[in-house]
């Protein structure tokens, strides 16, 4: 989740955030992955989206977004 949230913000995510997401694998059922991802990511955007507004941040935008307003 730290590394969606970071990414959201813009930030560098924490060195260690690999090592700590194998580390969840063991509580993940196999065939689940794919569906825990997209759970945590999710979870991740809502509370991105909540820390950006209470801090009165703009998102920063993708480059795909900036290739398409060109």
């Amino acid at each position: 989740m730290s590394v969606e949230v970071c990414g959201r913000l813009g930030i560098s995510p924490p060195a260690d955030a690999a090592d700590r997401l194998n580390g969840l694998r063991a509580h993940i059922p196999a065939g689940e992955e794919r569906r825990a991802l997209e759970e945590v990511r999710e979870m991740a955007k809502v509370f991105g989206d909540t820390v950006c507004k209470e801090l009165d941040l703009q998102r920063p935008r993708s480059d795909l977004q900036r290739t398409e307003e060109r």
